[in-house]
């Protein structure tokens, strides 16, 4: 049997274990997670060095900001995306790496 490599955006969306509805929400946007984390991820590369912020994101692909959130957070846990540490009206800017 052949071993499959996993994706940078093929990760399971992850739940908070002890929470049904946690996990019955992961399982419902599973077939949608891959790419709305591509979706995430290009528009901050394509940002550069300026970066962005969840609400950047958010307007800028059209996406929910609470789905963003969960996207962006799932990035940077696979180190795709990087906090620069700066602030931008109060939020965290995020660079692709």
């Amino acid at each position: 049997m052949e071993a499959q490599q996993i994706g940078l955006f093929d990760v399971p969306a992850p739940y908070q274990r002890t929470s049904t509805t946690s996990k019955a929400a992961a399982k419902k946007i599973e077939p949608k997670a891959k790419n709305l984390r591509m979706r995430v991820f290009t528009f901050i590369k394509e940002c550069g060095l300026r970066g962005a912020t969840n609400n950047e994101i958010a307007v800028g692909t059209g996406i929910l900001l609470a789905t963003v959130c969960a996207r962006r957070n799932e990035l940077s846990k696979v180190y795709s995306i990087l906090d620069t540490g700066r602030r931008r009206e109060g939020s965290s800017v995020w660079v692709a790496v």
